[in-house]
């Protein structure tokens, strides 16, 4: 069995470490013989080493930019530079606060950071968790001013309304596409979101990864709770969502399990008789 796990959300609460039971269960599916990717938005290089510890066969990073098994590379595009520009014009009008995640770092823009520290994540989504606890908790990012046009893979973005992210969605509309990730509570401040595109996501990631093992995609599951899961969780033959996830993303998956802070990730991989035996 091949199988693909995001981080955030999904593994574990952002800023939190995987839980021992999560851990193990990963471990015991990969001695008996499974195949265990991550599947993450996140750039190679912000995977938390508490995360990477555990072990993996390979991974789909930023969205399905850029893939690897082993310690080799399959695939590793960033947006032609016209659209980067494109979408930073765009974002730098509509969102509060916007970061650009490159191959040498995450880049981001200048906010009132003051606004943000005062936030109550528990109100965020997970994507909107992960960047505050990159960009403010660990610090050392690189300013948007001083991209050198050397290459992104995506933009994630966070707005006060839909109204705005719709905006930048009609915006792009041809360039490139826009995934919005709700709120886990309704009326929290800022709606985050991030460019998407049919040519690269974590699906057509999850494909290259069967297409170099000969494996159907009926032999993958996949297992994530942001709308940028969508994607891998359609184009596994087992879609498993988080009950952490927007209510939308829950009715497009074939099942839900359990929530991160309820060890679903291993409670579903037992159920599924991976771990036993």
């Amino acid at each position: 069995m091949f199988l693909f796990f995001d981080i955030d959300g999904t593994l574990s609460i952002p800023g939190n470490r995987v839980s021992d039971r999560v851990r193990e269960a990963i471990r015991k599916v990969r001695e008996r013989g499974h195949k265990a990717f991550l599947s993450t938005g996140r750039l190679e290089s912000m995977v938390d080493p508490d995360v990477a510890s555990i072990g993996w066969d390979g991974g789909i990073f930023s969205a399905g930019a850029r893939v690897k098994i082993g310690g080799k590379t399959l695939f590793d595009q960033t947006l032609p530079e016209e659209v980067t520009q494109k979408v930073m014009a765009e974002v730098s009008r509509q969102a509060v606060f916007y970061c650009l995640e490159c191959p040498d770092g995450p880049y981001i823009s200048e906010l009132e950071e003051t606004a943000f520290r005062s936030l109550d994540l528990e109100q965020m989504s997970s994507e909107f968790r992960r960047t505050f606890q990159e960009t403010f908790l660990t610090g050392g990012m690189n300013r948007i001013a001083d991209y050198k046009r050397t290459g992104a893979y995506k933009a994630i973005f966070f707005c006060r309304s839909m109204e705005a992210i719709d905006r930048i969605r009609q915006d792009l509309e041809g360039l490139i596409g826009v995934v919005t990730f709700e709120n886990l509570v309704p009326d929290a401040p800022f709606i985050s979101g991030e460019t998407s595109s049919d040519r690269v996501n974590k699906g057509r990631a999850l494909r290259m990864v069967l297409d170099y093992y000969g494996a159907a995609a009926a032999e993958s599951a996949a297992f994530g709770d942001s709308m940028n899961d969508l994607s891998i969780l359609q184009a596994a033959g087992t879609g498993i969502v988080m009950a952490n996830a927007p209510e939308s993303l829950k009715a497009l998956g074939d099942r839900v399990c359990e929530s991160v802070d309820e060890d679903g990730v291993a409670l579903e991989l037992a159920r599924m008789g991976l771990i036993q035996g």
